[in-house]
């Protein structure tokens, strides 16, 4: 009889437990669901949707706005992989990624281990290096606009030492461009990345 009652008595202790623990469970459920509904919501409006649509637009052939659009299933990319210009494209962008990895990760590494140190200022120059990350890409491309332009701050630099046979047009000469988009990344990535390495 004794284990019987036992028994009983465990159950009605634990009945108010299990029943708390189910609504805890369930509010906590409920909650998630309330937090993630948002973000899950942005994310399906503005990145998978348009991710989609920009896929079924590829597979249509479709000239302007006014003109309707025709199926054409993977007709557009055999096409794209048979020019010669998305080769051009693929290798510019894997120079692209690879000399602005490799100039930017040990400059940050360097520059983040003399931080490290926190020798007097070190807040200062933290702030300093860090400073442009927090421009927008508009803010950047006056700034280096400003700097490439033909007329602009390096030229002008370039000039004023006796260097002036290095001038160049340096956004629309195919020998510069891909350097000059590539120091502004690395320009723009490698104080972010020491505060990291710091």
């Amino acid at each position: 009889m004794t284990p019987a009652v036992k028994t009983t008595s465990i159950g009605k202790k634990n009945g108010p437990t299990t029943k708390y623990s189910q609504r805890n469970a369930q509010r906590r459920r409920t909650t998630f669901i309330f937090l993630v509904a948002p973000a899950l919501t942005w994310f399906l409006a503005f990145m998978l949707w348009p991710l989609l649509n920009m896929f079924y637009i590829s597979t249509t052939s479709w000239s302007s706005l006014n003109m309707p659009k025709k199926f054409i299933f993977l007709d557009n990319f055999v096409r794209m992989v048979s020019d010669p210009k998305v080769a051009i494209a693929l290798r510019n962008t894997g120079t692209y990624l690879l000399v602005g990895i490799l100039g930017v990760i040990p400059l940050a590494f360097m520059l983040g281990f003399f931080l490290s140190l926190r020798k007097p200022g070190y807040r200062i120059l933290r702030t300093i290096f860090f400073s442009p990350s927090m421009l927008s890409v508009a803010a950047l491309a006056m700034i280096f606009l400003g700097l490439y332009r033909p007329d602009g701050m390096l030229n002008s630099f370039l000039n004023s030492v006796g260097l002036s046979a290095l001038t160049r047009v340096w956004l629309a000469n195919q020998a510069t461009t891909l350097g000059a988009l590539i120091a502004i990344d690395i320009w723009g990535g490698i104080g972010f990345n020491s505060v990291l390495f710091f």
